[in-house]
């Protein structure tokens, strides 16, 4: 079974923080963010990339985690 994901559907239908990136050759990129309850917030930040076939949805079983644990993940 083929799986077919509408990535610029996801990126207008999320509500969630985020980011569109613009890279120096033009591409947009999506950059989801998990944030820490305010007053929480560490000095550092976690970056999570993801392979060409995925995206990052499935990423928040790690993502809010970190968040609640301070970190600020994208």
């Amino acid at each position: 079974m083929l799986m077919s994901v509408h990535i610029e559907r996801l990126r207008e239908e999320y509500e969630g923080p985020h980011h569109l990136v613009t890279t120096s050759d033009g591409l947009t990129l999506f950059l989801r963010e998990w944030r820490p309850a305010q007053g929480t917030a560490r000095d550092t930040a976690i970056l999570i990339l993801h392979g060409i076939t995925a995206y990052s949805g499935p990423y928040a079983i790690i993502g809010e985690p970190l968040s609640e644990n301070g970190f600020t993940t994208y």
